[in-house]
Formats: C-alpha cells, structure tokens, sequence
C-alpha cells in the first residue's frame, strides 16, 4: 500500500491521512525555511531558526572565539618576542615546541576528551593553558620559550579543535560569530601590544594580561545555553511533536509505533536536507563511525588542510624573520625602530584576518560556505607561489630586499590565507551535505588535528635544517651586498 495514503493516529480518537499530515507540515514555518529553493549548506548547521537563539549566545561565542586565540595574535609580535626569544630570534624551536602542544591538544580532544562532558572539555584545556603561560612568565630561558609555549599552545589549539565543532549544535549563526572571533583575535592581541608599547607597559604587565585569557574563555563558555551540546533531536513544533527513527510522538505525549518506515521517510524528506533520522550530541563516536567519518574527508578535505597547513608553518618558521628583517632594514629601520615597525605589521596583519573574519556574516560567507570543497585549495595555492617567490629574492639573489610597501603587500597576501582558511574551512565541513551530520564533530576535530600534524612536521623541517639554511642564504645575498641591511631583528 502506497504511504502517502494511509492514516495515522496523532491522537487518540482522532485519525488523519500522511498525506494531509505532510501537507501540514510543508505549509508550517519550519518546512518554509528549509524549502529546497532556499534551504542552503549553512542552514544544515544546527537550528535554522535564528529566533530559537538567544542573542546574548552569539556575542558569546563570538567574543569566546576572540579570547581562545587572543594568545596567537598577542604572543607572535616582536615586543612580546623579546620577553621569551631565543638567540638569534631563531623562531624554529619556539615553532615546534607550539606545534608539539598544539598535535597534543587536538589529539587529547579528539581522543581522550570527547568521552567527558563538553564543561570538563574546556575547563581542563583552559588550565592547561594558564599553566603554559604561567612557565613562559617564571621559567628561564629557553625553558620559558619551549616548555612555556608548548604547554600554552596544548591548551588554545586543544579549546579550539573543543569549540570548533560544538557550535555546530547550536546553529550557523553561532558557528560564524565563533569563527569570526577566532580572526578578529589577531588584531586585538596586536592592538593591546601597540597599546602597551605606548604606555610602556614592563614584562610583568604583559603576562598577567596573557595569563586572563583562558580564565575569560571559560566565564564566557559558561554563560552560553550548553543545553544544545547534549539535546539535538528534531522537533517539528506544533505538528505533533518529535520525529524520531520510526516514532511519532503526539501533542498529548502519546507515543504512537503505527508509523511504517516508508512513512518515517517520507515525513523526514519533505522537511528538507536538514533532517536527520538520528539526534546528533556531542559524544565520542564508536571506533567504526570513526573509520567512516575519516573515509568521508580523507580526499575531500585532509589533503587541502595538510597542504595550507605545511606552507603556512614554513613561512612562519623559516621565512617571515628573514624577509621581514632585511625588508624593513632595506627601508631604512634601524634596532632602534624596528620592533615598532614589526608590531604595526602584525596590526596591519590582525587587520587583515579581521576583515577575512567578519566577512563570514555577510552574504559571501553563505556564497563561499557553498562552494565546492577545492574552493578551499585556490588561495593555498596563491600562498605557494607567493612563498616561493620571497624565496627567490633570499636564497638566490634573483632581486633585491624588497621595499616596505612591497613587503606589506607580500607579507599581507600570504596572511590572507590561513585567515580565510581558519574562517571558512571549518562552515565547509560543517555544512557540507555530502557528509553525514552525526560524524561533523569529529570531522572537524579529525581535520583540525591533521593540520596540527602538518604545521609540526614543516616545523621539524624548519628547525633541522630549513630555517638555518634560509638565514645563512639571506645573509650571504642580502647582508653582504645591500648597506643597512639585516636578516636578524637582534642585530644590526
């Protein structure tokens, strides 16, 4: 017998047809926004009604994204450098002691910490976190700088991979504020240094400040509606209750097991892609859904995230000290100055990220979110070109240090791209249609870990032999033949 003609008790005494029932849940407020002429990826994130948010939620996670990256943008200026550096400004230990911790932290999330409550989550990653920075204040040299950061970065990268996926189960729109406060913390950790550069804040002020951070991250995840983190079944709302497998449960609490599967079908497919025949929480999956979660992205993200994440560490490592130093010297800074002038460009980079971030809540973050995933792959590799053309100049004399308003302009476009890999990657998994829903968390988590993975590996590379090389080249074609010009910001 066809379903679409069978009657189904709602309530008792009372029986109508599946078909009548559909057409009154099409005609509802809920089926309308998830119509196929207008459902988009975006929408597939959590609710699709902005009215069942609280507002005061999405200032939250926005401001908690703001918070639990505030330490990149804060610890990664020249002044702050200067507090905990090695010598020589040889950033490939401090690169890989972060990258060490931030493996570790996603890792621990991914696989240890999903079997406790999202609350247990956060606070232990936030107190591994205080921790790190606590060593960078009081250990010595270079146990401040390699166990100090390792530490700290286990904690931020670990709160991230947490964070990331949770606001999946709230909604897009929490999702994007989380992703657009992850940007925005660049330029306000670079703001708050250049403002204490002003006030000539001493080494004491700047760690206390570092030290609020993960204390801030968790009062604000406190304060959120944590509910959705752990109830996420479908409601179709004044239409007879809950759809969940093959039940239906009426307005009178009246659960109701006539309804065939063919029926429970049809119901879930005239709501819309965002239906979903199983409650999706925030839980750790059985060792076979991970296998398939990981079968789902293993060619349609992870070699995009390796990749971006590999080039991305090379140039931080190896490449951003050298190119740097010799352009701003080539443009006539001198010791005097130069902290100054690397602290207004990562201002102008925090800038940058900012504006890659916010634009997630405009309408180019629902037009970029519903691109096919190798949309992701173009700016990494404009990224590629542009690194190895900065290398060209270094290791092979092919052109001169650059000028600063070239160098700005480099500099800029190489950090456009983690920005906007950091801001729309994670809404491309979590609202791409072609992967299952329950599995979106640790997809994520899974992606998030193997570009931790990659950002250690290229800084393995840089450490043993690549940034060592670059700064002997750059010494020999820039230092020797350019006057004034330096490839270290500790000497000149």
């Amino acid at each position: 017998m066809n379903s679409e003609n069978t009657t189904t008790p709602l309530l008792a005494g009372d029986e109508i047809s599946t078909a009548d029932y559909l057409e009154a849940v099409a005609r509802s407020d809920e089926a309308k926004i998830l119509n196929k002429e207008k459902f988009t990826a975006l929408d597939r994130i959590g609710k699709y009604d902005l009215s069942e948010i609280r507002k005061l939620d999405l200032v939250l996670y926005f401001l908690i994204g703001m918070f639990n990256d505030l330490d990149v943008g804060y610890t990664g200026t020249a002044t702050f450098s200067t507090f905990i550096a090695l010598p020589n400004f040889n950033a490939a230990p401090t690169a890989f002691a972060t990258m060490i911790g931030g493996v570790v932290g996603a890792l621990l999330t991914t696989f240890v910490l999903m079997g406790f409550r999202p609350e247990v989550r956060i606070v232990t990653l936030a107190a591994i976190q205080f921790t790190g920075g606590l060593f960078a204040w009081v250990l010595p040299s270079p146990y401040n700088n390699v166990l100090g950061m390792g530490i700290m970065f286990c904690g931020v990268i670990g709160t991230q991979t947490a964070m990331t996926p949770l606001t999946y189960y709230s909604s897009a729109y929490s999702t994007t504020m989380y992703l657009a406060g992850l940007q925005v913390s660049v330029l306000f950790g670079s703001t708050l240094i250049n403002i204490f550069d002003a006030l000539n804040f001493g080494k004491a002020a700047f760690m206390l400040v570092l030290l609020c951070f993960p204390i801030v991250t968790c009062i604000l995840f406190f304060n959120l509606d944590r509910s959705v983190f752990v109830n996420d079944g479908i409601d179709v709302k004044g239409h007879g209750g809950d759809i969940e497998g093959e039940n239906i449960k009426g307005t009178s609490g009246i659960e109701n097991e006539n309804v065939n599967t063919s029926t429970t079908a049809s119901i879930m497919k005239s709501m819309g892609p965002y239906a979903t025949s199983e409650s999706a929480v925030s839980e750790r999956l059985p060792k076979a859904d991970m296998l398939a979660a990981f079968t789902e992205i293993r060619f349609r993200y992870i070699p995009t995230f390796a990749l971006t994440a590999f080039f991305d560490m090379l140039y931080l490592s190896s490449i951003n000290i050298p190119f740097e130093s010799s352009s701003l010297s080539y443009g006539g800074h001198t010791i005097d100055t130069i902290f100054k002038a690397g602290d207004h460009v990562s201002l102008a980079t925090g800038l940058l990220m900012a504006v890659v971030g916010l634009s997630i809540l405009t309408p180019l973050g629902k037009i970029v979110s519903n691109m096919t995933p190798r949309a992701l792959l173009m700016p990494t590799i404009v990224m590629i070109i542009l690194v190895v053309l900065v290398l060209s100049g270094m290791l092979y004399n092919d052109f001169p240090p650059m000028p600063i308003w070239a160098f700005y302009v480099v500099a800029l476009a190489i950090s456009f791209v983690p920005g906007f890999f950091g801001a729309y990657a994670p809404l491309f998994v979590g609202a791409d249609k072609m992967l299952t829903r329950k599995y979106n968390e640790f997809q994520t988590q899974l992606s998030l870990s193997v570009y931790n993975i990659f950002l250690l590996i290229a800084s393995i590379f840089s450490m043993l032999w690549f940034s060592p090389h670059v700064h002997s080249e750059c010494e020999a074609n820039y230092e020797a033949n350019y006057e004034g010009v330096t490839c270290d910001l500790f000497s000149n």
